[in-house]
């Protein structure tokens, strides 16, 4: 199969993911995220002869820089639904080694997403551990923070040589980039032998993750009509500004950088989620990971409260 049917193909794939997705049918979606990976792997095989198929490729639609990210945001969306059992191949398979380098905004993204989703998983897989998979776990975070110092050098060496070519919108969202890396290494740092204590070296990195998202915030424009889309400065399909925020607003020891997030929360259109119950619910899962509590799920007749911090 040729590059063109290559593109045909995992679009076709992305498609059939998001409508089981969207239709509650996950594990329908599964077989297409699985070969959807496989057939980035083979896109990226055949891509020496690129030059060569050029007319055809310009003539698609859409290129892997956009499909991409999508296929990493699938497997993550699996993944937090579905963490004890996944096909081979598809969750905590992430490499961690190697020197990082970004030649395009999309790379550093969809790297982002599934490292920090991996982790994730990682940290709600803690809340029933031995010791002996507790020590297991947490040098495998340790791992994490180290690749997610090597992202930063790798984000910040593109953004030198690219800031000229950066309008406000994706400036906006490098910013978004950067305050997810910066609550990844909270929670990849987070020691939960030490209980709430744990997070409270983390100050100056909350104090970050509110600046930069406040200024997201007051960048976005007015929207003129009520019916028309948000203008948001995402660049990924699903990392918004709840995730940060909200690890800001339930775990910082300042009250007035928690309370400063909590503010902002409130700001945060609905398509974000903040408000979400099953969102907010695998947000809480993952902080009682990272600080050695059970979870335990708020009652199915009352709402989640983003202001509260986790029990």
């Amino acid at each position: 199969m040729d590059q063109y049917g290559l593109m045909k193909a995992l679009t076709a794939c992305i498609l059939f993911a998001a409508f089981e997705s969207s239709s509650g049918n996950r594990d329908g979606a599964i077989p297409h995220v699985v070969h959807s990976r496989k057939l980035v792997e083979q896109y990226r095989r055949t891509d020496d002869d690129r030059h060569a198929q050029s007319d055809q490729l310009d003539a698609f639609p859409i290129g892997l820089d956009v499909i991409e990210p999508l296929v990493a945001h699938y497997e993550v969306q699996v993944g937090e639904f579905n963490h004890e059992e996944h096909p081979e191949g598809m969750i905590n398979t992430f490499d961690l080694s190697g020197k990082l380098t970004f030649q395009r905004l999309a790379d550093a993204r969809a790297s982002l997403e599934l490292a920090i989703g991996n982790l994730s998983i990682l940290c709600m897989t803690m809340l029933d551990c031995d010791t002996a998979e507790y020590s297991a776990a947490m040098t495998q975070k340790r791992k994490y923070s180290a690749w997610l110092l090597d992202w930063d050098r790798a984000f910040s060496s593109y953004l030198v040589r690219n800031r000229e070519d950066l309008d406000g919108p994706t400036m906006a969202g490098c910013r978004l980039l950067k305050a997810h890396q910066v609550a990844g290494l909270i929670l990849a740092g987070a020691d939960q032998a030490q209980g709430e204590e744990a997070w409270e070296t983390f100050t100056p990195e909350f104090k970050v993750i509110v600046d930069l998202i406040s200024e997201i915030v007051q960048s976005l424009p007015k929207r003129s009509v009520a019916s028309e889309a948000p203008h948001t400065p995402y660049l990924s399909t699903s990392m918004g500004m709840t995730e940060p925020l909200y690890v800001a607003a339930t775990r910082c020891a300042d009250p007035v950088i928690a309370d400063q997030a909590r503010t902002l929360l409130t700001k945060l259109p609905l398509s974000e989620g903040a408000h979400s119950s099953w969102k907010v619910s695998f947000i809480e899962q993952t902080l009682c990971a990272a600080t050695g509590k059970q979870y335990c799920p708020a009652p199915s007749t009352s709402s989640t409260s983003v202001s509260s911090p986790v029990p």
